[in-house]
């Protein structure tokens, strides 16, 4: 299986373009701005998740080198052991 086939052959085709996808998240931006009637009261937060979180084409964390995985997460013990 490669990138451009899915797990059952069939050839992968993107679901959302890229202006696709922006226009997606404008629209979701200013329907939370109408709800909350204004920008004043709303918080953007994020949560990383425990997924993988490279970038496509970047090596997995695992192939990385150690200063390059502390970088990323400098409070996992192997790190915070080295520092």
């Amino acid at each position: 299986m490669d990138a451009q086939h899915d797990a059952t052959g069939n050839a992968a085709r993107p679901v959302l373009e890229a202006p696709d996808i922006a226009r997606v998240l404008t629209r979701i931006a200013h329907e939370i701005v109408e709800r909350a009637k204004g920008a004043d009261d709303v918080v953007l937060l994020g949560i990383p998740t425990r997924g993988s979180s490279s970038p496509a084409g970047s090596p997995p964390s695992s192939k990385r080198s150690p200063a390059a995985r502390c970088r990323s997460a400098p409070s996992t013990p192997r790190c915070t052991a080295t520092t």
